[in-house]
């Protein structure tokens, strides 16, 4: 009897112990990123935070010039620049993969998404260009991807918004 209850809290604990060290790496990562990717975004002059993180950028030029929109976003659009909106939006992006997979897997599925073409019934297909499902399902790569991903495609998109309802001149290049 003991070995069956001690089996699900310990699954349990090791859940919680990916998911925290989960959560670490979205803040690192956004934490070694978020300026660079600011800076690649907006030509403003952020770098690395270990070599001045922010102190660099064009929003502390005394002269005129432009300043950068995510510096200078005001107290009703803050919320989209805070790194705790992006950690946690790649926390979320973790969490739901890991539960689709954890679902997948207690099914019996083999494919943690559906859609995926199995090699098998699609004998068309070339074995090394189709996806199998079983090793969708086995490749725990997902769980890094989607957080990476959405740390991408939310701060490109929030500064679109933000080049957007500006005049700032960048967004990737020189546009005005």
């Amino acid at each position: 009897m003991s070995s069956r209850c001690s089996a699900p809290s310990s699954a349990r604990r090791q859940q919680g112990l990916e998911a925290l060290v989960a959560l670490g790496g979205c803040y690192g990562f956004d934490y070694a990123l978020h300026n660079q990717y600011c800076a690649l975004i907006f030509q403003c002059g952020c770098t690395w935070p270990w070599a001045g993180g922010s102190s660099h950028c064009n929003i502390h030029n005394t002269v005129g010039g432009p300043k950068c929109p995510w510096c200078m976003a005001s107290p009703e659009t803050v919320f989209w620049t805070r790194d705790t909106t992006t950690v946690a939006l790649m926390f979320l992006g973790y969490a739901v993969t890991a539960y689709l997979h954890q679902r997948a897997t207690l099914n019996g599925e083999k494919a943690l998404f559906h859609l995926l073409p199995d090699s098998a019934s699609h004998p068309t297909l070339d074995p090394p260009l189709a996806v199998r499902r079983s090793q969708c399902c086995a490749n725990k790569w997902w769980k890094v991807a989607v957080p990476i991903l959405v740390f991408v495609v939310f701060d490109f998109l929030t500064g679109l918004a933000f080049f957007l309802g500006t005049d700032y001149p960048w967004f990737f290049f020189r546009w005005r």
